[in-house]
């Protein structure tokens, strides 16, 4: 689930810079404005403004060597626009802001004695009820090529390959906004039929609640696992769990390893 009251106060704060930034700009532009007319195929830009001597209205043809003062303008007339409706959006927001309060939603469940919260099902849990109950979940060792579990975690558990000992180790750093599981089973439907899966790491947002998937992909030179990788990609997709979403795919070959670079900027993604 979104931080709803993070996103406004960051639309908040990005409407008061563009309202700031509209401000300098109305406060050097040129006075009139700019008005044009189609004339044999072509487009012809004039000048409007009042004579302050006489109080008219008057209209100047721009040349083409003027065209930057058409550009302000033209800007000016934007910005003109834009100011009431950004301001109308700010206004809103702010209201909005001053009487949202999203904690009222977790604390309902937090409040509950605990006889009561153990036959709860809630709808919102904070951070350390979500830690709590993610490390309560038993994951089972998947059985399947278990002589290839060989290489040691940080927390002590078994995982195939050198890149996923990486990956678990980095997903570790960052314990106190992510939590990880490896090869959780995941039930997904294949074609109106049941399969268990189990992803390569299970990740949890302990602010959002939000479950991303990451798929390593670290044999893409052997032509049959690249087919046996491709169906679970695709497996995935069928059941809406898509790629850049709640699906997060690293790749390597035999002559280019794991980028860290790569993962690090995936990680802060699953993180945000």
């Amino acid at each position: 689930m979104r931080d709803l009251k993070q996103d406004v106060q960051r639309d908040i704060k990005e409407l008061e810079f563009q309202l700031q930034e509209i401000d300098d700009f109305l406060n050097t532009a040129p006075e009139g404005c700019l008005k044009y007319q189609q004339r044999d195929g072509r487009t012809e830009y004039y000048y409007q403004y009042i004579d302050k001597n006489t109080g008219e209205k008057k209209r100047e043809y721009i040349k083409k060597q003027d065209m930057d003062f058409a550009k302000k303008l033209a800007q000016k007339g934007y910005y003109l626009k834009m100011q009431p409706i950004l301001s109308k959006e700010l206004e809103a927001l702010k209201k909005f802001d001053n009487k949202y309060y999203p904690r009222e939603k977790i604390e309902t469940f937090s409040q509950l004695t605990n006889p009561r919260r153990t036959m709860v099902e809630p709808l919102y849990l904070d951070a350390a009820e979500r830690r709590r109950q993610w490390q309560e979940e038993a994951v089972p060792v998947y059985e399947k090529y278990t002589e290839n579990l060989r290489f040691e975690t940080q927390r002590g558990e078994l995982v195939r390959s050198k890149s996923e000992l990486i990956l678990a180790n980095t997903f570790a750093q960052y314990s106190d906004t992510i939590l990880y599981k490896y090869e959780r089973p995941l039930e997904l439907y294949d074609h109106n039929e049941m399969r268990v899966i189990h992803p390569d790491f299970t990740l949890l947002n302990l602010k959002t609640g939000k479950i991303t998937y990451w798929e390593h992909a670290g044999c893409m030179d052997d032509s049959k696992y690249v087919e046996g990788f491709l169906w679970k990609i695709n497996l995935y997709i069928y059941n809406h769990i898509l790629p850049g979403d709640n699906l997060i795919i690293t790749y390597e070959t035999y002559t280019s390893p794991l980028d860290m670079g790569i993962v690090k900027i995936l990680v802060q993604n699953v993180m945000s």
